[in-house]
């Protein structure tokens, strides 16, 4: 059981009696204060950006990503530039080649063609259908 006293909704207006909300009701009231709020974080967002500590805080987090940003190249040179990596690299080519002038990219172009005939025969179909349906009957009148 709630400790809260029940509210019923009264007769004339169909919504419960005034239980400390504002005179334009609980979502009234919800609403302004969302307002509020917002703007309150606007105007603490805008003093904070105007800061000189967001400015070295700003400037700090640019030289970390900065150096994040060059650390992660060096190490993908140091990986491109090893013995492995090359081989790797190399038959990867090697079977992105085959796979672009081999049967493999035939045959899926060919069903993948084939599909989308079908695919277009089916909707022409459709609309067909509907177009025959929506239109009046062509008897006698």
């Amino acid at each position: 059981m709630s400790t809260e006293p029940e509210t019923t909704p009264t007769p004339e207006t169909g919504t419960p009696p005034e239980t400390g909300a504002k005179a334009g009701g609980p979502a009234a009231s919800v609403l302004e204060e969302l307002t509020a709020l917002g703007q309150k974080l606007a105007a603490t967002i805008q003093t904070a950006i105007n800061s000189p500590q967001w400015h070295q805080v700003e400037s700090e987090v640019r030289e970390g990503f900065t150096n994040i940003v060059q650390e992660v190249n060096e190490a993908l040179a140091k990986a491109r530039s090893s013995e492995a990596a090359k081989q790797v690299e190399e038959r990867a080519a090697k079977a992105v080649e085959a796979v672009r002038t081999g049967k493999v990219t035939a045959d899926l172009r060919e069903s993948l063609l084939k599909g989308l005939k079908v695919l277009n025969r089916e909707l022409d179909e459709i609309i067909a259908r509907m177009e025959s349906k929506s239109e009046p009957p062509a008897s006698g009148q």
